[in-house]
């Protein structure tokens, strides 16, 4: 079964294209954040999916980690 998910962030990117215009008119930060952030996203999907199942247990137990250290939840080793 294909990921959905890289579908969806690709439509993501879509429904975004016609209001960069006027987010850059207001905020070019905000813009230029908002297009790396939508392409980030269908990239680590790709990446993701390119991986199969091979390295699947591997791939997602390391952000969460990362995120609760940053979060004060778990102390660095």
């Amino acid at each position: 079964m294909a990921l959905q998910v890289a579908e969806l962030s690709l439509e993501l990117i879509e429904a975004l294209r016609p209001l960069m215009p006027r987010i850059k008119q207001r905020d070019k930060s905000l813009a230029d954040q908002i297009l790396r952030a939508a392409t980030s996203i269908a990239l680590n999907i790709g990446e993701a999916g390119a991986r199969g199942k091979r390295l699947q247990p591997c791939a997602w137990p390391w952000p969460g980690g990362t995120s609760r250290r940053k979060m004060g939840r778990q102390p660095l080793r």
